[in-house]
């Protein structure tokens, strides 16, 4: 794997400068939480990217994030937020998600949508909705198409493209896992 060191700078959180960080070089060193990471995005790879680049930017940056905390000599240390993301700034990311549940939304363009990192992004999309970014387009994606199901006139494939879904089997499958339903199954029994 391969961080790009301009998707790092993004990740890292405003109170410090990714100028200035400098990885300590690490030899036979296993680390699990990176080691489940990547195994996490070689499933989803392998799956076709079923959770879009939200869910892997948000990997990229959990990795970027765990290298800043533990692999790096910085003075100072990395704070959590307590509160969520301000009212008004939540409201133009929700904005923004809704507009463009069709297409592919990126964690850094959200991030840049209210100034801020994607690393305190991340935790104060959380902290607000109590899911993350990716997560939360998911299930939007999932209520669209439950009510573009209602609609006789509309096929499936037909949903699943304009839900933001690859195709029509990636669709079933993420509304099956999230419904216990298939598309099919549902829209017969509306």
């Amino acid at each position: 794997m391969i961080l790009e060191p301009s998707f790092i700078a993004q990740a890292f959180p405003e109170s410090i400068d990714p100028d200035k960080v400098e990885l300590i070089a690490q030899r036979n060193q296993k680390d699990p939480l990176i080691r489940e990471i990547l195994l996490a995005l070689k499933a989803e790879l392998e799956a076709g990217c079923p959770s879009g680049w939200l869910y892997t930017e948000a990997m990229g940056t959990a990795i970027a994030v765990h290298l800043l905390k533990n692999y790096t000599v910085i003075s100072s240390r990395l704070s959590e937020p307590e509160d969520g993301l301000p009212q008004h700034k939540l409201n133009q990311v929700l904005e923004y998600i809704h507009i463009h549940l069709d297409g592919e939304v990126r964690l850094a363009d959200l991030a840049a949508l209210v100034d801020m990192s994607q690393y305190y992004f991340c935790r104060l999309f959380k902290r607000s909705l109590g899911v993350a970014p990716y997560q939360y387009m998911l299930l939007q994606r999932i209520e669209r198409s439950k009510q573009l199901l209602k609609r006789e006139e509309l096929a499936i494939a037909d949903i699943a493209l304009l839900c933001g879904f690859k195709n029509q089997s990636h669709f079933t499958t993420l509304f099956h896992k999230f419904t216990g339903v298939t598309p099919k199954a549902y829209k017969t029994h509306i």
